[in-house]
Formats: C-alpha cells, sequence, structure tokens
C-alpha cells in the first residue's frame, strides 16, 4: 500500500521535533507500505465485490509490522476522565511513559470521529503525546 498523503491537524509543543517522533513516523511508513492485498501478493487491490477486502485481513501485515517495533495491540488507556473510551488499535510506549496512538480506519466518518475522540480524550488527560489516523484515499474507502 501507498502513502499518499500526510496532513498535521496539531503540532503542538516539542514532541513534533523529537527523534522519538521521527522513529514512530518511520515505523508506521514501513508497516502501511508493508500492506497488501489479496494476502501473498505484491501488490495493493481491492475488489469490487461487496463482503471481499475485509478491514481485519488487510490491516493484518500493518499490525504484525508494529508489534515487531514493539507495539502493543488493542490498548485500553488508564485515564481520570469519566469517559472510558474503547481499545486504540495500537500504541507505543514511549520514554516518559506517555503513549504515542495509531489508529486504522476505513473511512466511514463515525468510525474516524471515535479514533479522533479516543486519541483527544488521550491527549486532554496527557497519556498520549501524540496519535496517527490512517485512512483510505476517496477513491479506496
Amino acid at each position: 500500500m501507498k502513502i499518499k498523503k500526510i496532513d498535521f491537524l496539531i503540532q503542538e509543543g516539542n514532541f513534533r521535533h523529537a527523534p522519538e517522533f521521527e522513529n514512530i513516523l518511520n515505523e508506521v511508513k514501513i508497516a502501511v507500505k508493508a500492506v497488501v492485498w489479496p494476502e501473498g501478493s505484491d501488490l495493493f487491490t481491492l475488489y469490487p465485490e461487496k463482503m471481499a477486502n475485509g478491514v481485519v485481513p488487510i490491516k493484518k501485515e500493518f499490525i504484525h509490522v508494529l508489534v515487531q517495533q514493539d507495539w502493543m495491540l488493542e490498548h485500553r488507556m488508564s485515564i481520570a476522565s469519566r469517559i472510558r473510551p474503547g481499545p486504540i488499535d495500537a500504541v507505543k510506549k514511549l520514554p516518559n511513559g506517555k503513549f504515542f496512538a495509531v489508529e486504522w480506519d476505513t473511512g466511514n466518518i463515525s468510525s474516524s470521529h471515535r479514533a479522533l475522540n479516543k486519541m483527544a480524550v488521550g491527549l486532554l488527560d496527557g497519556v498520549l503525546a501524540g496519535g496517527i489516523l490512517i485512512l483510505p484515499s476517496r477513491d479506496r474507502y
């Protein structure tokens, strides 16, 4: 899979200049580029049939590559808020004790809002240093 565009929604503080951030961004890029479909292919090809392209099998290699780089899967944040967001697809623990989050989404607007809300709660509560939401291009979702 290729990366068409990277947009930064918020870039506050010094973390964006830290070597840890560069490492995280590189690990995520490598993981995205490792995604192929169908499994065993050298390419990424979506099939126009209904139910032919599942999110779980498509992101399988992405998750596999992150785990090899010490990312934790389906991590539920311990936060002080009364809001209890669901687990985050993958997080990496940083030297300062905070986490960096990655959510993989299909382009469904409700799912995207939930993913961003989880990350916003983590940022506001000081549990997350940052996060990445991976979305398909408009023609792929």
